[in-house]
């Protein structure tokens, strides 16, 4: 799983400096980019399931609408806004 990550890029694998046994997974900017995604596409689903569709349509148009700052809206972009 590891490799798998460093091969697109996701991660970095580096030997620890005290145990060279042990291989440490540190991931790189995309791959927190992905993991903050991946948990918030869960998170999304697990709302979807519990608030009626029209209401999430309004919490996440107001959500968007309230973004501060330039960075914090353009990782919003990269989220879908719910399905209706």
């Amino acid at each position: 799983m590891a490799g798998g990550l460093e091969r697109r890029g996701f991660a970095i694998l580096a030997r620890d400096e005290i145990d060279t046994r042990q291989i440490n997974v540190i991931l790189t900017p995309d791959g927190e980019a992905y993991a903050v995604r991946s948990v918030i596409e869960k998170l999304n689903r697990a709302v979807t399931r519990n608030v009626r569709p029209a209401d999430l349509a309004v919490a996440d148009t107001v959500l968007r609408a309230v973004l501060a700052d330039d960075r914090t809206q353009r990782l919003a972009e990269l989220l879908a806004p719910p399905s209706r």
